[in-house]
């Protein structure tokens, strides 16, 4: 993406650096991280259900707080190539045509995104300034999500989180049917009435849209 090889530099240049942080704060909303092995990292039971911060969650946090890369340790880490097609157009950065061929044909919502930054940037329009506090369609999804959950569970208290990722409301209205489940259920759980969050198991069929 920079045009450095990887093994060129102990510690990365500014801009490498800037790009690593951007690439750490996706993992709370764009990527799901997976090992070597392909088994997921991101996220544990005890992050998801119980609200608590799991050790690559701290790791996260501390590398971009502190602005500090360890190399080995994010050779480990490693990302889905649609999930990083959508990172690129949410930033507005070309492909890189180390994992993208020149022919490359853009997924709908990577091309909805390229088309917004075509209209005058994401969140504005070529009459406005794009602000740096203005949010990216992810986050709105985000915000619009959790806001529907909310009300929700106030109507159906008993709904677990696995139903609720299943109501026509947060699949449509909230554009949930975007995004991958880990994802979802990561959003939702944190507006979890406390004692849904602890529930697992097989998910109860979601009571009908007109239910009172």
């Amino acid at each position: 993406m920079h045009g450095i090889p990887p093994d060129e530099h102990e510690d990365p240049p500014s801009d490498v650096g800037d790009t690593l942080r951007e690439l750490l704060v996706g993992t709370s909303d764009v990527f799901n991280p997976y090992d070597s092995g392909g088994n997921p990292i991101g996220y544990g039971i005890a992050s998801v259900f119980l609200g608590r911060p799991s050790k690559f969650e701290r790791r996260v946090e501390k590398a971009i707080n502190e602005r500090t890369y360890d190399k080995r340790w994010l050779n480990s880490v490693f990302i889905e190539q649609d999930e990083f097609e959508i990172w690129c157009a949410l930033h507005n950065r070309p492909l890189p045509d180390f994992w993208f061929s020149s022919h490359w044909q853009l997924s709908p919502k990577a091309q909805f995104y390229r088309d917004s930054w075509s209209r005058g940037g994401i969140g504005g329009t070529k009459s406005e300034k794009a602000s740096p506090l203005s949010l990216r369609p992810v986050q709105e999804d985000r915000q619009r999500c959790e806001a529907l959950a909310t009300r929700l569970w106030k109507e159906f208290p008993s709904l677990t989180i696995a139903a609720m990722m299943k109501r026509p409301e947060i699949q449509r209205e909230g554009n949930g049917k975007l995004y991958k489940e880990k994802t979802l259920r990561r959003w939702l759980s944190s507006k979890a009435p406390p004692d849904i969050k602890g529930k697992r198991g097989r998910p109860r069929k979601a009571p009908d849209i007109t239910e009172k």
